[in-house]
C-alpha cells in the first residue's frame, strides 16, 4: 500500500476486548474514522516478507459483515503474523496456528506465538510458508462447530505435509483469545 492509517490505538473497543495499548501499537491495530474503514478496527495485514499489503476492518458494533476486505484482496496468500514471527529468528517455542486477528493479539499479550489463517482453512501458499518455518506448531481453533471441523481436517493436511505438530479442540464455543495463561501452558508439548 502506498499510505498508512491514522488509528486510534487506545480505543474502546478495544479495551474492552482486552488488547493492552502496547499491542494495538505493536500489530498496528486501532479504530478509523475516514474512508472504506470508517467505524472500524482498522487491522493492517503484511506479506510474508514484511510489505502492507492491506488493511481488514473489524466491526465494532452488529454491523455486517463483521469483517471487512479490500476488493481483490486474497486471505489463501497471506498467514497473519508471519512476518514478526520470522523476524524473531531461531523460535524453540511451538507456535499456535489460529483462526484470527484477535487471537494473535491476546496469545502475543500471553507471550506465546501464534498465526493466523484468517479463516477455518489452509491454502497450499499458506502451507509452504509454514514448511518453510520447519517449526512445530498446535492447531487451536475456535471450539464451534467450524473450528472443531477444520481442526480434524488441518491435522490431516499437517500429517499428510510431514508438519510437525499437536492439535488441541477447544469445545463450549471457547476461543483461544479468552483462554488462560495456564491453560495455554498446559497445551505446550
Amino acid at each position: 500500500l502506498g499510505f498508512r492509517l491514522q488509528l486510534d490505538y487506545n480505543h474502546s473497543y478495544l479495551k474492552n476486548r482486552g488488547i493492552f495499548i502496547d499491542t494495538a501499537k505493536y500489530f498496528g491495530v486501532g479504530y478509523c474514522n475516514m474512508g472504506f474503514l470508517k467505524n472500524r478496527i482498522a487491522i493492517p495485514i503484511y506479506s510474508d516478507n514484511g510489505t502492507l499489503k492491506a488493511y481488514a476492518g473489524r466491526s465494532i458494533d452488529q454491523l455486517k459483515p463483521k469483517y471487512i476486505f479490500p476488493r481483490n484482496f486474497k486471505k489463501s496468500m497471506i498467514l497473519y503474523n508471519f512476518n514478526r514471527i520470522v523476524d524473531l529468528g531461531n523460535i524453540t517455542r511451538p507456535v499456535f496456528i489460529v483462526e484470527g486477528f484477535f487471537d494473535v493479539f491476546k496469545l502475543h499479550q500471553l507471550d506465546f506465538y501464534a498465526l493466523a489463517l484468517m479463516g477455518c482453512s489452509v491454502s497450499e501458499h499458506q502451507l509452504s510458508l509454514l514448511k518453510s518455518l520447519n517449526l512445530f506448531y498446535i492447531i487451536l481453533l475456535d471450539g464451534d462447530t467450524a473450528g472443531l471441523n477444520a481442526a480434524k481436517k488441518l491435522s490431516i493436511i499437517f500429517k499428510s505435509c510431514n508438519l510437525n505438530f499437536n492439535v488441541f479442540y477447544l469445545k463450549d464455543n471457547l476461543q483461544p483469545e479468552n483462554l488462560s495463561r495456564d491453560f495455554i501452558s498446559s497445551l505446550m508439548p
